[in-house]
């Protein structure tokens, strides 16, 4: 398995009230010595992490939100995360997602449990309904959700994960559903492959921050399947 570059933190926050959507505080418990995830294998250790991607998405979803873009604050949406880990970026966008829309954070099994104390912990900040479910790229329900928006923070982080990431969002892709990947370079093979994958069936636009500056290398996307002839 081979591992792809892992920069240090550029965004320096403690999780304990200091950051914050539209006023609202995101709390995170990131002591990963509970339920026994010390000796957990890499992947749930890795959930674990808050990555730079997750707070510039989190920022991209407040500045969105503020200037009322209708991708983020539309009513009754169903917005699907891939690749939860903390769940920061599927619990920012619940914190300025419209009442009646729905957001689901969703990671492996072993990543339930901490998917499921971030709900709870911020409860009062959450506008949206937010719930937490189980989907392992690697063996897809038949019965997959219908999302409006899907969303991912920085989830390729070692090559075997490319291919079941790009399949995994291909097959919940619909001609109405737009997805949005915050991405960080570390590999141009890694980002051949990924993007080779992806280009092959959805347009994608690059879009900025206008009032957060993020780090270099994280890249913000918004992706539509091609039409077919």
């Amino acid at each position: 398995m081979a591992l792809l570059a892992l920069p240090g933190p550029a965004f320096v926050f403690r999780f304990d009230g200091d950051f914050t959507v539209q006023g609202k505080p995101i709390r995170l418990s990131l002591d990963r010595t509970e339920d026994g995830l010390e000796d957990a294998d890499h992947a749930v250790r890795t959930a674990g992490a808050v990555w730079d991607c997750s707070v510039a998405l989190s920022q991209y979803f407040e500045e969105q939100a503020t200037l009322g873009n209708p991708l983020i604050t539309a009513q009754e949406a169903t917005f699907l995360e891939l690749g939860s880990g903390t769940g920061l970026a599927g619990l920012s966008l619940a914190a300025v997602a419209d009442p009646s829309s729905t957001v689901l954070v969703t990671d492996v099994e072993a990543d339930q449990p901490n998917l499921q104390r971030h709900i709870e912990l911020n409860k009062e900040s959450l506008s949206a309904k937010t719930v937490a479910q189980t989907l392992d790229w690697l063996a897809l329900p038949t019965d997959l959700p219908q999302p409006s928006v899907i969303f991912a923070a920085d989830v390729v982080w070692v090559d075997k994960l490319i291919e079941p990431f790009a399949n995994a969002l291909l097959a919940l892709m619909s001609p109405s559903c737009t997805a949005i990947l915050a991405y960080q370079s570390r590999s141009s093979r890694a980002d051949a492959h990924l993007f080779g994958l992806i280009d092959a069936r959805c347009k994608r636009e690059q879009v900025q921050l206008q009032t957060h500056p993020h780090p270099p290398k994280i890249e913000i996307y918004l992706l539509t399947l091609k039409a077919t002839t």
